[in-house]
């Protein structure tokens, strides 16, 4: 190889994870070369080009990713030959339960809903957030993430008759960000989604289990793995979170910038 070739080797296998996911302007960036000395490295390796390459350090960040819960197990193995039993670890199962509801999100989330989801909230005039109880802590983060764009992003509590009224004034052009986390919502969803629909805006609905689309519109699972005394909130705040930098992408760029490692498309992964 030549140095520069060793220079591209030397952090791709550094830094694993970020060529999985950064493009090659960033990377070139990173390690002091031009993009066109990653692609030439690529080919020198017997690929096509460096999307090819990075497919095989995409792979294997999933990989891992699906290894969380064989992990786990074999951690409560090592635990319970000790005398500590996972039962007597609160802290520990709080921490296993959001991991599992990240790679649940990583292995389920559907990246074409995903992207019609944000194209939606950063063409739309209004986006009214509503959220059941579990999801209050997920929809104040969303509003917030989109207000400092800045959008006009109202949260509404659901389930009552106010928010149930508004919903009857919103506009075609608007956007309603229906959030519901809570283990009943499947078999009575929030009214708030009726009423939107009968308005005819657009309706993105964030559920903790899988389901159908409203009416045609978008619908994302986010799982909660709901075990009492709260749901998991890993999942959903992650996913709220990716929503908000995509939109931010796509309508302030310049406004609301990213650090130079995040300014990949994770909707093109």
């Amino acid at each position: 190889m030549s140095p520069q070739f060793h220079q591209v080797a030397r952090y791709f296998v550094d830094n694993s994870d970020e060529v999985a996911l950064a493009p090659v302007r960033v990377l070139a960036v990173h390690i002091g070369v031009h993009s066109s000395t990653i692609v030439r490295f690529a080919k020198y390796m017997n690929y096509q080009g460096f999307k090819e390459l990075q497919l095989v350090f995409k792979a294997e960040m999933y990989s891992r990713a699906q290894g969380v819960n064989s992990r786990i197990s074999r951690l409560d193995h090592k635990l319970a030959s000790r005398g500590k039993h996972k039962t007597d670890d609160g802290v520990r199962n709080i921490i296993a339960a959001e991991i599992t509801s990240l790679q649940n999100l990583l292995e389920n989330l559907s990246i074409s809903d995903l992207e019609q989801a944000v194209k939606l909230i950063a063409s739309a005039r209004i986006v009214w957030v509503v959220c059941d109880l579990d999801g209050v802590p997920i929809g104040q983060h969303l509003t917030r993430m989109l207000s400092l764009l800045p959008r006009d992003a109202r949260l509404l509590e659901g389930s009552n008759m106010r928010s149930v009224e508004v919903m009857r004034l919103v506009k075609a052009s608007d956007v309603v960000v229906a959030i519901e986390l809570s283990s009943d919502s499947a078999s009575a969803p929030m009214p708030e989604i009726k009423a939107a629909l009968k308005n005819g805006c657009k309706l993105i609905v964030i559920a903790s289990d899988p389901r159908p689309p409203e009416g045609g519109h978008v619908t994302l699972h986010a799982s909660t793995n709901n075990t009492p005394p709260a749901p998991t909130l890993a999942g959903p705040m992650t996913l709220v979170h990716i929503i908000g930098l995509q939109v931010a992408n796509r309508t302030s760029p310049s406004r609301f910038r990213l650090p130079e490692v995040a300014q990949f498309d994770p909707l093109g992964w």
